[in-house]
């Protein structure tokens, strides 16, 4: 007995063999085709991601200043980028440690906290509510 596993022996017309050659062919460069465009996906979403985090005030717009060479390294695109066209980003913010980050109030807005505790008191009846409601009426005027 042979040890050798069973190969199969029959013969391929030429056709089939040509056939399944041509659809291996046509695989190969869909692979090709599928892995060039997953690569530059890949370096579309870095460039953007790049962009991003230097803030671009416009993604597209910076995008189109760049070209395809330079797109290889998105950090070093966009650091001569933001050299070259400091207008295509955003300035960063400076926040003073002494400022308030709140609005200051205004009289609409202790108007509108009136007519808001007013309708509390309406719809409640409680007490509390009406010794704010008279409060915030004394205050206002």
């Amino acid at each position: 007995m042979s040890t050798e596993a069973p190969t199969s022996t029959a013969p391929q017309s030429p056709s089939t063999q040509d056939t399944l050659l041509a659809a291996l062919e046509e695989t190969r460069a869909e692979l090709a085709r599928a892995r060039d465009d997953l690569q530059s996906t890949v370096r579309s979403i870095s460039l953007d991601r790049a962009l991003a985090e230097a803030g671009a005030a416009s993604i597209a717009a910076a995008r189109a200043r760049i070209d395809d060479a330079a797109a290889l390294d998105p950090v070093a695109a966009v650091a001569a980028l933001r050299a070259s066209e400091p207008a295509l980003f955003a300035p960063r913010p400076r926040i003073n440690p002494g400022l308030s980050t709140s609005a200051p109030r205004t009289q609409d807005d202790s108007r509108l906290t009136l007519v808001r505790t007013a309708a509390t008191r309406a719809a409640t009846g409680d007490r509390r509510a009406l010794l704010d409601y008279m409060r915030l009426r004394r205050s206002a005027t």
